[in-house]
């Protein structure tokens, strides 16, 4: 009689003890490869224009490509940067919009590339009236003679 009460009672333990034995993720023996990996977000192609053509275009995961051009970019709102030699760089953010195919806006991206402005040289301000220079005053004559000249 006894045997029957611990049976039930040693399989809870051990039932309770392998319960906390596991987890959400893949046990550290298990290879990578049987492990569940959730899919990656779907790509949507992404199109650039700027003006002037011709420049680089970067997004936030390293892709690169000059204007006009398009990149397959995973789903998701990020930011999109442009440069071009002797133009202000430009960032533009890029949203998912959910109406209906879940697409970018905007798409295409377009931007206007801005030189910088130079800054403006310093002039100095002009009298406001102009007034003629004051006459030259001869140095008056000496009163003690000249030193004599030796020779």
């Amino acid at each position: 009689m006894l045997r029957n009460r611990l049976i039930p009672a040693a399989m809870f333990a051990m039932a309770t003890a392998l319960a906390g034995c596991t987890s959400a993720s893949a046990p550290s023996w298990m290879p990578s490869w049987l492990t569940i990996k959730p899919p990656p977000p779907p790509t949507v192609t992404l199109q650039f224009e700027s003006a002037p053509a011709g420049a680089d275009v970067r997004t936030v995961d390293g892709q690169t490509c000059k204007t006009p051009c398009s990149l397959a970019l995973p789903l998701t709102a990020q930011s999109v940067s442009f440069g071009l030699n002797g133009y202000l760089p430009q960032t533009v953010a890029v949203e998912v919009a959910q109406a209906g195919e879940p697409n970018f806006q905007p798409n295409p991206v377009e931007v206007t590339l801005q030189t910088p402005q130079k800054p403006k040289p310093h002039k100095p301000k002009a009298a406001a009236t102009t007034k003629p220079p004051p006459p030259q005053i001869a140095a008056p004559a000496s009163p003690f003679p000249p030193p004599p000249q030796t020779r």
